[in-house]
């Protein structure tokens, strides 16, 4: 290898290791966006938010959450009459 092709390899793996660190970034930014974790090897161009979506077993709405917010119920629990058997008045 000449030194002109050595030059002109270290000037191509510079701007490689540049777009390198620009795409971790931009995927590290994605999946915070998304909530979870992207295959970096896989080839993300076509893909749309819907597919990685779907990959990840979610359908891209806004769901109801599985498990009851606690203190919701702890107000409905509230609400309902008591069980125990009211005091008896005393003369």
């Amino acid at each position: 290898m000449t030194t002109q092709e050595r030059a002109d390899a270290q000037k191509q793996l510079d701007l490689c290791a540049q777009f390198q660190h620009t795409y971790w970034d931009s995927l590290s930014d994605l999946e915070r966006l998304l909530g979870f974790d992207v295959d970096g090897n896989q080839d993300l161009e076509g893909m749309t938010v819907k597919d990685l979506l779907e990959q990840d077993g979610q359908n891209g709405e806004e769901d109801e959450p599985d498990d009851p917010d606690p203190l919701i119920e702890q107000d409905q629990e509230d609400d309902k009459p008591s069980q125990e058997p009211a005091p008896t008045p005393t003369a």
